[in-house]
């Protein structure tokens, strides 16, 4: 993860990358937006006010979390959905 400077923006971006749903939504939403502004805006309607454990998500700390997914996604293959079984 990247560098994060306070403890509240570390635990929303530990819960982002952690819940499925929300991982599965900022991936899709990443993939989709023409930017990352809008990515973040997108999720902010999408997400609660704050994580289970209450830490409060605030712009800044979705916008930085959605810059971190979006950098390691350039790795990985263009469609982590595919399910096989």
């Amino acid at each position: 993860m990247e560098k994060f400077t306070t403890w509240n923006a570390w635990q929303v971006a530990v819960w982002m990358n952690e819940d499925d749903d929300v991982y599965r939504e900022s991936v899709l939403t990443i993939r989709t937006s023409k930017s990352l502004k809008s990515a973040t805006d997108h999720m902010l309607q999408f997400l609660p006010p704050q994580t289970p454990l209450g830490h409060k998500i605030t712009r800044t700390t979705v916008h930085k979390t959605l810059a971190g997914m979006k950098a390691r996604l350039k790795h990985f293959t263009p469609n982590p959905f595919r399910i096989t079984r």
